[in-house]
């Protein structure tokens, strides 16, 4: 008896805890995330689509009890390698929206879950759940990291226990694998992924959310590319544009490839069409070549595109950052049933993100650019797929944009969620932040995100560049206000390019560090650039980063970061240098090493670096002689 009083007064003292948690989460390294749930609102999964109340072919009564706010035909895993022993006939999958009418809480919430789920094709009934303000909703798949190739077995008997079934692994990421809840599961999506994870038998576990990419970009109108090259007529400031022509004069970009993880290009237009690799696009919802359609795409990845690499010197339009560069559209793809026009999000799950940036590397890119978010929900999927691609690619992100006066102006997800990735703030024609303090009444709806992770800033108001437009098909079509975070994302992928096509040897982290070592300090007057420790290349200021992006000197230094020997983040145990520069950081020079330098180049020494006892290091005041 002693020993049950005990263990009643253990979970009562726990009671406090629980009731501080919410009843739906999930885990993240490690750590348990509640979800916020929306009352207004359910997520259903379906096999067939569902029918709203007003519909008069809608086979279920009870539909009379609510409204079909929006409904996607789940997308095609492209990027899964099926296992062979699938079903042969896989069911159209339906993901709705459905609006909770206002008198329904509480209990009556749930009693109207459970209502749902007795409907003969619904699979799955969730909460909409509530990110930051954003809508982000679960499927009925999960995803399930292996802590090793063996493990599969662990993972095929722990499904067939709750008769979930495995859709395959990650062609790019081979230990993730995708199941499936049907018909005939005993647990959702979300209660699955947790059962999983719980079980300790494998490394990450996670359902497959389903949230908005949201674009970063606005409308008004101006004729001059004060961007790249400033002019008094235009311009109160001097110092605001990108330095570009002094680039130009090593490089305009050939041989460098820029994947724009956008709405589709339209490839039609005159001053980008033989820049564009057509072949090589991707849309992560369809699995095909990205088509665009103006009644289901927006202007936003033309706009892009045009910024990075419309063509020069062909007697028309404008000029991109980088002219001789190419381009491959990667798009977020057409909503089935989903009204585009105008629209500012398209959905996504995390599989689908990974699959366009899996695709991009796969299809040679050298830079991604990406000028959008995903709602803030930490994803295992989306570290990983972007740990692989940084090693390759240089991964630029909007710093995102938020209303005039708005409380919170941090950076959004994923800009901020890996060092590595270079992110990218707007500025003004006056070398301010893009706000509308600045700009008064020009600007109202919008301001450039800023905070820790920022790292450069470049032009975001009044660009001008390529365009389709939504009443007639035209070749030769622009837009004169491209403006927001996603015009100066744009800005810093094509000076990526123009580095990498004269220096293709550097890597993404050196191309990432050449471009905030060599950005210009603009309007020190207004912001104060210090000196932090998490920032090794210069002065930096929080609403500025380490100022705007300089791209005639960005490409002059790479030519010397390729000629430069990195001892950095090693054990040295041998190294004769007498043909580089040489930049020593993070190095130690092991007890038996032996490091020798010609004294003719130069050596930067940055932070911490060891000579271990009974190590040799050597700089010579002359070429040693030929042997």
């Amino acid at each position: 008896m002693k020993r049950h009083v005990f263990l009643l007064l253990g979970f009562l003292a726990f009671i406090p805890i629980l009731a501080q948690q919410s009843d739906y989460y999930y885990y993240y390294k490690g750590n348990r995330i509640d979800l916020e749930v929306d009352s207004t609102r359910l997520y259903v999964v379906s096999e067939g689509e569902l029918q709203s109340r007003n519909s008069t072919t809608s086979a279920n009564t009870r539909m009379a009890d609510y409204n079909v706010k929006g409904s996607t035909k789940s997308y095609v895993y492209n990027h899964v390698v099926p296992l062979q022993q699938r079903r042969s006939a896989v069911p159209e999958v339906y993901l709705s929206t459905l609006d909770v009418p206002e008198e329904i809480d509480g209990s009556d919430y749930h009693n109207l879950m459970e209502q749902l789920e007795t409907e003969d094709n619904v699979l799955q009934v969730l909460p909409t759940f509530s990110v930051d303000g954003e809508q982000v909703n679960v499927t009925n798949n999960f995803y399930v990291k292996l802590k090793s190739a063996e493990d599969f077995s662990l993972l095929s008997n722990m499904a067939g226990q709750y008769n979930i079934e495995i859709i395959g692994h990650h062609g790019f990421m081979p230990l993730w694998y995708v199941l499936s809840c049907n018909t005939s599961s005993t647990l959702n999506a979300l209660d699955a992924a947790n059962l999983f994870y719980s079980s300790e038998k494998f490394e990450c576990c996670e359902p497959e959310f389903h949230g908005a990419i949201t674009f970063h970009s606005n409308d008004p109108l101006f004729i001059y590319q004060w961007n790249l090259k400033y002019t008094d007529e235009v311009n109160s400031y001097q110092g605001v544009d990108i330095n570009v022509e002094e680039a130009w004069e090593i490089t305009k970009g050939d041989g460098a490839i820029v994947a724009v993880y956008d709405e589709a290009i339209y490839t039609g237009h005159s001053d980008l069409l033989d820049n564009i690799l057509v072949n090589k696009g991707y849309d992560i919802n369809t699995g095909s070549i990205p088509v665009f359609d103006a009644l289901t795409n927006s202007r936003h990845g033309t706009n892009s595109a045009g910024v990075i690499a419309a063509i020069q010197d062909n007697g028309i339009g404008l000029t991109g950052v980088a002219p001789e560069s190419n381009l491959i559209s990667i798009a977020y793809g057409i909503e089935v049933n989903g009204n585009a026009l105008n629209k500012e999000s398209v959905n996504a799950t995390p599989l689908q993100i990974s699959e366009g940036f899996a695709k991009a590397y796969e299809k040679g890119a050298d830079v991604i650019n990406c000028a959008w978010s995903y709602p803030r929900i930490d994803t295992g999927m989306i570290d990983s797929v972007l740990n692989i691609i940084l090693d390759r690619c240089v991964v630029v992100f909007a710093a995102g944009n938020c209303k005039s006066g708005s409380s919170n102006k941090d950076l959004l997800y994923p800009a901020d969620s890996n060092p590595r990735i270079l992110t990218v703030g707007g500025t003004t024609n006056y070398g301010t932040r893009l706000t509308n303090d600045m700009n008064p009444g020009y600007y109202s709806f919008v301001e450039s995100r800023y905070g820790a992770a920022l790292d450069v800033v470049a032009p975001a108001m009044l660009i001008y560049t390529t365009d389709y437009p939504y009443n007639a098909a035209s070749p030769t079509y622009y837009y004169s206000d491209f403006a927001g975070t996603s015009a100066a994302c744009a800005h810093v992928s094509a000076i990526a390019a123009l580095i990498l096509s004269a220096h293709p040897d550097l890597t993404p982290d050196q191309v990432v560090s050449i471009i905030e070592y060599t950005a210009r300090k603009i309007s020190p007057n207004l912001y104060s650039y210090q000196t932090t420790s998490l920032r090794p290349h210069g002065t930096w200021n929080e609403e500025m980063g380490y100022g705007i992006v300089d791209a005639g000197t960005a490409v002059r230094i790479a030519d010397k970061a390729s000629r430069t020997t990195y001892l950095r983040d090693t054990v040295v145990t041998y190294a004769y240098i007498n043909d580089y520069d040489v930049e020593i950081e993070n190095a130690v020079i092991d007890k038996l090493g032996l490091v020798e330098i010609d004294k003719e180049h130069n050596v930067l020494i940055r932070r911490s670096f060891l000579v271990e006892k009974g190590g040799v290091f050597r700089i010579f005041e002359s070429p040693l002689p030929e042997n």
